[in-house]
This record gives structure tokens, C-alpha cells and sequence, in this order.
């Protein structure tokens, strides 16, 4: 078997279709406090009774940045709605942020992921609002 590596040409086309270019219109950013896989599953998000929605982040280059040294990132801030009733998680969970190309779906829908720990990793507690950084999200290809 040959594999066939892309070239960086390739690679920021290939990228830049996917983010900044308008399709598709929307990208979807979530939390999960369960372990992603490979395969989209294993998402656990907080409940919605207690606040959480995904992001709903336009898909344009307001959004997202070029593609500059092998990666895109989101140039915005993230920022969920306020955390109600009780906590979205616990110190001891896993804590994911994804990109999903639906506001509910998993599997397929799932696009992209990466754990957060140390500093980048939160305590979602009642009267909190969860807010990431720009340049959180770095897509590699």
C-alpha cells in the first residue's frame, strides 16, 4: 500500500474549503464531559434545563483566521450561555471542546476535537459564563 501525503498547497486548500469559506454556513461548537473518539461518539454534553447550548459560530473569515503555517483558528472569542440551575460539570470529568456541523448531532456530525486541560480546562458552576480564548481551535491538516 502507498500512502500519498498532501502537499501545503493541498492542505491550506483542503482547510480552507472547510473553514472561512461560507459551506457550510454554520459551525456548531460544543462541550462534552465525556471522551470523544475518533468516530465522533462518546459526547456527553451538559444539559440543556441547566443552560447549555452549542455555539452557533458563523462559518466566514471574521471567524476564522487564513491558513498561516500549516493551521487555521478562530479568531473569537467562545462563549456559552450563563450556567442555571446546577453545574455543567465536576473537576474530576474529561472536558472537550468540538466542532459539529449540526446544533445536536453526533457521530458523522463531529468534526473536529481536543481535550482541554490545565488552565484551558473549567469549572462550569452556577452564575458562571464558559468563555475560550482566540486561537483555542487550531485545525491542522
Amino acid at each position: 500500500m502507498i500512502f500519498l501525503p498532501a502537499t501545503t498547497i493541498q492542505k491550506k486548500k483542503m482547510v480552507e474549503s472547510e473553514f472561512g469559506s461560507g459551506t457550510p454556513a454554520t459551525h456548531y461548537i460544543g462541550i462534552s464531559l465525556g471522551a470523544i473518539s475518533a468516530t465522533g461518539g462518546g459526547i456527553i454534553e451538559p444539559s440543556t434545563v441547566n443552560g447549555y447550548a452549542r455555539i452557533a459560530v458563523p462559518n466566514t473569515k471574521t471567524t476564522w483566521t487564513d491558513f498561516v503555517n500549516g493551521e487555521v483558528s478562530n479568531k473569537i472569542l467562545l462563549e456559552f450561555p450563563e450556567v442555571i440551575n446546577a453545574n455543567w460539570n465536576t473537576t474530576s470529568q474529561p472536558m472537550f471542546l468540538f466542532i459539529a456541523t449540526s446544533a445536536t448531532g453526533t457521530g458523522d456530525d463531529i468534526k473536529y476535537y481536543i481535550e482541554l486541560t490545565g488552565t484551558d480546562k473549567k469549572l462550569l458552576q452556577v452564575g458562571a459564563t464558559a468563555r475560550f480564548p482566540i486561537g483555542i481551535f487550531k485545525i491542522k491538516m
